[in-house]
């Protein structure tokens, strides 16, 4: 199934309402710290780099963090859940953050977007 690019543009405004709705929400005040380090470092918000670039957000979170344990906690939790909650399938944030730390943001992309479509 594909999708026109200004829907799947649409749905992606909607997904990261979403999840900056579901951060804001759980982890008060955390998606604005966490902006302003990404913003100062990649020029995005951490929902841009997480829809755009996922591994420069991987690589943001290790940094802050310090460890991958850490990092990779957060991003599932932070950032993934909400999003695999937002497209209907909880447990795809093991397969993303595999992606993310894989460096293989293509794979990423083509499920967010499948996913998207499908929305």
């Amino acid at each position: 199934m594909t999708c026109k690019d200004y829907e799947l543009r649409r749905k992606a405004v909607k997904l990261k309402g979403f999840v900056y709705s579901y951060i804001d929400r759980n982890f008060p005040g955390y998606i604005q710290s966490m902006d302003g380090i990404a913003w100062l470092r990649y020029g995005k918000t951490t929902l841009e780099l997480l829809i755009e670039n996922p591994v420069n957000l991987y690589r943001l979170l290790l940094e802050h963090y310090g460890d991958e344990d850490s990092a990779d906690y957060a991003m599932k939790m932070i950032y993934l859940y909400p999003l695999s909650l937002f497209l209907g399938d909880p447990g795809l944030q093991e397969e993303l953050l595999r992606c993310v730390k894989q460096g293989d943001e293509d794979r990423f992309k083509e499920i967010l977007k499948r996913l998207l479509c499908s929305v």
